[in-house]
């Protein structure tokens, strides 16, 4: 079924079930969208009336019209506006051609790269129409994103897939360089200079259109395409685990008639969700930026000699990436280990008994422990005015 005709098949359908509304002719010229490809468009017979009344245009469905005059809309908004009395069915039909609709967009979905993260993040990029993606950069002033131009030997690149200029997913992928020496063959006492890359494909972020229904798919899309470019086996990505988990549901379950076949997907496994390597910026140069980024996976910075190295170690923090309003946090902070906030140490208690660390909310003092335990773990005395760790009761 063509996806232009797919919208008035599924009219034509309900027609003979379900009872028209009052408006159900008003609907002219219903199209699949051309700026929101998940949509569709329509015109009201009123408005048509209207432009011609007052402005003398004649509608007849062109592109330059229907980006103009007429209304986007989800298909189940406009079948639910064109009938009444099916919900059930009306909502079926619906996720039928959604499902459709994303999977005709997402088919023609191609690879880019580009090296202007700066411009990208902040949207001053106009080669690209952005989608809300739920990342919480983008948009960004630019010179939150200075940071990522003076990392001492690494290069940024923003990789992703897009239809037209339209971008459906998106990650960062880090390149770093590094050499090692190789003892020369058959030379003795001999040994050259090698470079060899190392690589990272930070999270992969999709358009919320695609979420749920097709997000982990167009994540392994998306990695593979980068692992094809970069020529490697194996590529690790903060994203690695949802891939590994679609691969997995969609190759461990492989049904022949009624007998379910196990099928060994070792090959497809992509790679860790962690680097394998770390980052250094400048002191001096750290200091000296305007704003910070809010960062996936380097996010916590242990300050060396000259420069800062960042890694996903959070022991390593003497400075952290954490925050989205353009600044760091100092690393004297650590996690709560129940409510999994960060606080400050001085609000930050070991417990012997828990074996953990607990903040102020999440603990209550033990007085004939000389300890603290989780709050929940704590039984009141009303006699005595004292907490008891519930395990010694």
């Amino acid at each position: 079924m063509k996806s232009q005709n797919t919208t008035l098949k599924a009219i034509n359908y309900l027609s003979i079930y379900a009872d028209k509304s009052k408006d159900f002719d008003a609907f002219k010229y219903i199209k699949r969208s051309k700026s929101n490809p998940l949509q569709v468009s329509y015109i009201k017979q009123e408005k048509i009336n209207s432009l011609l009344e007052y402005t003398g245009i004649k509608i007849k469905g062109t592109d330059e019209q229907r980006k103009k005059y007429f209304v986007n809309t989800s298909i189940n908004k406009l079948l639910s506006a064109m009938f009444v009395n099916e919900n059930s069915r009306i909502q079926d039909v619906s996720i039928d051609i959604d499902k459709q609709f994303r999977k005709d967009f997402t088919s023609k979905a191609e690879f880019f790269i580009s090296d202007d993260v700066k411009g990208f993040y902040s949207r001053e990029n106009k080669e690209f129409i952005y989608n809300n993606n739920g990342s919480c950069m983008e948009g960004k002033p630019a010179n939150y994103f200075d940071i990522y131009s003076n990392f001492l030997n690494v290069k940024t690149q923003i990789v992703g897939l897009k239809v037209g200029n339209s971008v459906i997913a998106r990650a960062m992928l880090w390149t770093k360089e590094k050499e090692t020496f190789e003892v020369c063959k058959d030379t003795p006492n001999c040994s050259k200079k090698v470079r060899t890359k190392q690589y990272f494909l930070d999270r992969i972020y999709i358009g919320n259109d695609f979420k749920n229904s097709n997000e982990e798919q167009l994540q392994l899309k998306l990695h593979t395409l980068v692992k094809r470019m970069l020529r490697v086996k194996k590529l690790d990505c903060y994203s690695a685990y949802h891939i590994n988990r679609y691969i997995e549901s969609n190759l461990l379950n492989v049904y022949v008639g009624k007998e379910r076949t196990e099928v060994n997907c070792s090959d497809s496994k992509i790679g860790a969700t962690e680097p394998s390597f770390s980052i250094q910026i400048k002191n001096d140069t750290f200091h000296e930026l305007e704003c910070y980024p809010y960062a996936d996976t380097f996010r916590y910075g242990k300050e060396l000699s000259e420069n800062i190295k960042f890694s996903d170690d959070e022991d390593q923090s003497d400075y952290i990436l954490e925050d989205t309003g353009g600044t760091y946090t100092e690393g004297s902070s650590g996690f709560c280990e129940c409510c999994e906030d960060r606080v400050d140490e001085d609000y930050l208690h070991y417990s012997e008994c828990e074996e953990e660390y607990l903040c102020d909310n999440c603990s209550e003092y033990i007085e004939e422990r000389e300890d603290v335990c989780r709050e929940d773990n704590a039984t009141y005395n009303s006699y005595s005015g004292n907490y008891h760790y519930c395990h010694d009761l």
